[in-house]
């Protein structure tokens, strides 16, 4: 009997998958989110439009920016004398999809393996996949680009260049053999570039090298620029950036050559930077297209720094854009030396990428800077300690695509033939078939519904069948899917004036989320004859009280503007809102009053239908908290906590900050104090703010932040700069000390859009009001300056202006950001039908 999980989809199943694969946007999308580019070139098998869409030059741009090509390992060479060590390969640890092309890879270079000869090839660069290796047998060096990952081409043999003609006094700075990133696999050329130096003066010679090449006529030559100061002799520290070949080796300065008019120029690196004789403490790596970054390694902490680059003079000034604290990362790999200034330190840049190899005595560590992970990859031997060298080995970039034959345009696989004959299918499916294998794997399916992005579009190809409903709604996946696309911010509400009514601003969202918004546009709060005054707003729902007129009673409780009017959650029962507020003549509820807290989202998110709800009282010197969880039962209970004693000039005294639910426990900013409330036993406790961090008064200066399940994020706001603490909890006030793991300069994102009045340094003092609101409990904030309101993504490091105040409604104004529901609504799964329809 077949196996049932490889038939092909029943007819309605099949017509569902082919309208979504028929649309060319729609499978771009889908390619585009494969994440890897094996799998790309494997997807553009199933047919000639597959193909086209796969291979297309602008689709490619898209793909590299969403998954820059990875680090697949790195050779490294550990004798004085290379010739002595044939070079070894590390390999990194890599998804399964990785693991078939790195079995097919001649990764090892034993002698011969450019030529013939009886020595170790010598690894002279290694860049885009490819590794250029000299070898010197007895009829003369040669030199050869071996693409390990392309095993069966035999690369021609190549002049070795390591010295032009000189004029006399021209001392060697630097010299750099070239590989051009972007070329492909398939280019047998290397570019020989030397800085010769003479007196204070510097000049560039450069020559591109191929094969049949005897003479060096072709040499280009720039002019000379003056060098004031003293230059290390530099090895390897180039960086290639849209033809901007950039060295360092001045202490103060930076040294670049445009390869395309040869000319020289020079720019500082930022203040109090220097490079440190023979240390490795700064690295150059390429921002994207837009510029440099600038790593510098300080104790043990990177400070990243960016410049905008044109193609020819270097752009403008130094910013720092972040910094990395590297204690919280290493963790259980950290010797007790290392942070005393005696173990050796050094930075080694991974190609163009954002990723560095980072040294500390024999241990090696690959740290990737955007998403701040630190992997310890090796240990060097007490022998190889002096002479370790490192060349980073990567994924080829561009793919290699089968060659498409222009005489068939019609959706098939026959219409093309491979370039590369070892992966040619004796016996080409058709397109129908070949989408219906890969979507007939749960495996498979999982990873393509995983990259849809959002929950709707989720919830839509769930209704493909009753297996990819099952697959979709998984728990389990959802949690996976909910890391990888946190629920979106849709816009916010605000009002400004106690007889306004709350007003949605929204967002620019994707084509996919314009049904969403059309429902949010639809929904009012209150109406001609009803107010209605918002306290809080979580996870698409908000906390509200409408003021009817008599004799209709007050309706307070949660609604929730995406959902039909069967599926609302109920109002808070009239006795329970009395018995929340009921407090002693000497106490006071602190405004606003309430907090929403939906049932948190550990598992599958709880349900839309039941909320807690938290009151704060203080009385003197104490304060003790109320809370309700509302299910529209007669069972609802309200629960007191113990008093907590607080510390001197303590806030809150008439007003709470809206609190932050992390794993079961409330926390709430104090002026130098978090106060936490365990909702489970309904204590409290406090957390002192790092040192020298206070809220201000009246300013919003400090949010707190949750960013997965690492523990408390506190962003503090002191000029137009946000400096990210962070802290380990256990959800009961136990923990660690909080440490600085991040600072955001928010000069760069703003652009043009900033005011000269915006930088007066401390918020207190300065010329401009500006406050923070944090978003829900992602890494997002909402940034005010006077009447301009920010939204700002930490992760990304993107700020962008969403709304400008009227003059008289910068007082009163108040945000309440409102985020897409999660988890999303299914289908009802009828279990009696297994059947994939």
């Amino acid at each position: 009997m077949e196996d049932k999980g490889t038939q092909p989809p029943e007819p309605a199943a099949a017509a569902a998958i082919s309208s979504v694969l028929a649309n060319d946007d729609l499978l771009r999308e889908i390619l585009l989110r494969l994440g890897l580019p094996t799998t790309l070139v494997r997807a553009a098998l199933v047919s000639t439009r597959w193909l086209r869409l796969a291979s297309d030059p602008a689709f490619l741009r898209r793909f590299r920016a969403r998954h820059p090509p990875r680090l697949l390992g790195f050779y490294h060479t550990a004798r004085a004398r290379f010739q002595d060590e044939v070079p070894a390969f590390v390999p990194l640890p890599q998804p399964p999809e990785l693991a078939a092309a790195l079995r097919g890879a001649r990764l090892r270079l034993a002698p011969g393996s450019s030529g013939s000869g009886p020595d170790a090839p010598v690894i002279l660069s290694c860049r885009n996949g490819r590794v250029l290796a000299a070898e010197f047998p007895p009829d003369g060096p040669r030199v050869s680009i071996i693409s390990p990952m392309h095993p069966a081409r035999h690369p021609p043999a190549l002049p070795l260049v390591y010295e032009l003609p000189r004029q006399p006094g021209q001392i060697l700075h630097a010299s750099c053999m070239l590989l051009f990133p972007d070329v492909g696999s398939d280019d047998p050329s290397y570019t020989f570039v030397e800085f010769l130096r003479k007196d204070q003066e510097m000049l560039a010679k450069a020559v591109s090298v191929r094969a049949e090449i005897s003479d060096l006529n072709s040499v280009r030559e720039s002019a000379t620029i003056e060098i004031q100061e003293s230059w290390e002799r530099s090895i390897r520290r180039d960086v290639l950036v849209n033809g901007n070949l950039y060295l360092l080796g001045g202490k103060g300065h930076v040294l670049g050559l445009n390869l395309a008019s040869m000319r020289l120029f020079l720019f500082r690196l930022p203040d109090g930077v220097q490079q440190l004789h023979r240390m490795g403490n700064i690295e150059l790596l390429r921002a994207g297209d837009s510029g440099l970054y600038l790593i510098h390694l300080k104790g043990f902490q990177i400070h990243v720094w960016f410049r905008a680059s044109d193609s020819d003079i270097g752009g403008g000034n130094w910013e720092l854009v972040d910094n990395i604290c590297l204690g919280e990362s290493f963790g259980q790999f950290a010797e007790p030396n290392w942070e005393s200034g005696d173990a050796l330190v050094a930075l080694h840049r991974v190609e163009d990428n954002a990723e560095v190899f980072l040294r500390v005595d024999r241990v090696i560590f690959h740290i990737h800077i955007m998403n701040r992970t630190v992997n310890k990859v090796f240990e060097m031997s007490p022998e190889a300690y002096r002479y370790f060298d490192i060349f980073p080995f990567m994924m080829l970039w561009p793919p290699t695509f089968p060659q498409l034959r222009n005489d068939h345009d019609q959706d098939q696989t026959n219409g093309f033939k491979l370039r590369n004959e070892a992966t040619r299918p004796s016996s080409p499916p058709p397109a129908a078939s070949a989408a219906s294998s890969v979507l007939a794997d749960d495996d498979l399916l999982r990873e393509i519904l995983l990259r849809l992005a959002f929950p709707t579009t989720l919830v839509r190809a769930a209704l493909v069948s009753s297996r990819w409903l099952r697959l979709a709604s998984d728990s389990s996946f959802l949690r996976r899917f909910r890391a990888r696309n946190p629920p979106r911010l849709l816009g916010f509400y605000h009002t400004a004036r106690r007889d306004e009514q709350p007003a949605f601003v929204p967002l620019p969202q994707p084509p996919e989320l314009a049904p969403v918004l059309r429902r949010l546009g639809g929904f009012a709060l209150g109406g001609a004859d009803v107010s209605a005054v918002v306290f809080d707003c979580r996870n698409g729902r908000l906390l509200r009280a409408e003021f009817p007129p008599p004799p209709d009673e007050l309706r307070f409780g949660v609604v929730s503007p995406l959902l039909p009017p069967a599926r609302q959650p109920p109002d808070l029962p009239p006795n329970l809102h009395s018995q929340l507020h009921q407090v002693p003549n000497d106490a006071r509820v602190l405004r606003p009053g309430w907090m929403l807290l939906p049932e948190e989202e550990e598992d599958d998110g709880g349900d839309d239908l039941s909320y807690t709800l938290v009151v704060l009282i203080r009385r003197g010197r104490g304060l003790f908290a109320r809370a309700v969880l509302v299910r529209g039962e007669s069972d609802d209970q309200i629960r007191t906590s113990d008093s907590i004693e607080l510390p001197n000039h303590y806030w809150p005294n008439k007003k709470m900050n809206r609190g932050l639910l992390f794993h079961g426990s409330l926390y709430m900013l104090g002026r130098e104090h978090v106060l936490g409330l365990n909702l489970a036993s309904m204590s409290l406790f406090l957390i002192k703010l790092p040192d020298g961090v206070e809220q201000l008064e009246h300013m919003g200066n400090l949010e707190l932040l949750r960013d997965g399940d690492s523990g408390l994020y506190l962003a503090h706001l002191k000029g137009f700069q946000i400096h990210v603490w962070h802290r380990a909890t256990d959800g009961g006030g136990n923990g660690g000390d909080w440490e600085m793991v991040d600072t955001m300069s928010l000069h760069q994102s703003f652009g043009q859009v900033a005011r000269p009045d915006w930088e007066s340094g401390d918020p207190s003092l300065g010329d401009a009001l500006v406050s923070l609101r944090r978003v829900e409990d992602n890494a997002e904030l909402f940034l005010t300056i006077d009447r301009v309101i920010f939204h700002i993504h930490i992760a990304s490091r993107t700020a962008n202006k969403v709304f400008e105040m009227a003059p008289k409604e910068d007082i009163g104004f108040e945000i309440f950001p409102f985020m897409m529901i999660w988890p999303p609504t299914f289908p009802a799964l009828n279990y009696d039908d297994d059947d994939d329809q």
